[in-house]
């Protein structure tokens, strides 16, 4: 399978798997939301390993690592913003539960980027 084909079929495969996804959760069956997830994982690592070509090359893992990089910070940045600005406000178990949840990232981010350093990054 080509490239294009595997993007097309995993675009779509996406879409159906958000689709019943967001069915479950609005009828509020736990059930068919983890196993729309579990089949939609599946089938996109089967169409995955069905890829002749390179699926992924440097500049693709750069990019998403910037792309990453970026979008983690902006979450924290604006997490702790609105958990202080709730927390001022009155709302204060929401804005904390803000907080505890972008320092938790942060953290995270920070320890895989030590373990990453003392491990050493290999593609």
């Amino acid at each position: 399978m080509s490239r294009r084909v595997y993007l097309i079929l995993g675009g779509a495969v996406t879409l159906a798997t958000g689709g019943v996804l967001g069915y479950g959760v609005a009828s509020r069956m736990p059930l068919l939301v983890v196993l729309s997830f579990l089949l939609g994982w599946i089938a996109v690592t089967a169409l995955r390993s069905r890829v002749s070509e390179v699926v992924e090359d440097e500049l693709v893992l750069r990019v998403s690592e910037r792309a990453s990089r970026r979008a983690m910070q902006l979450f924290v940045l604006t997490g702790a913003a609105l958990g202080a600005l709730l927390i001022s406000t009155g709302n204060a178990s929401t804005g904390s539960l803000l907080l505890v949840l972008s320092s938790a990232l942060l953290l995270a981010y920070l320890g895989l980027v030590c373990y990453y350093t003392w491990k050493g990054v290999e593609y």
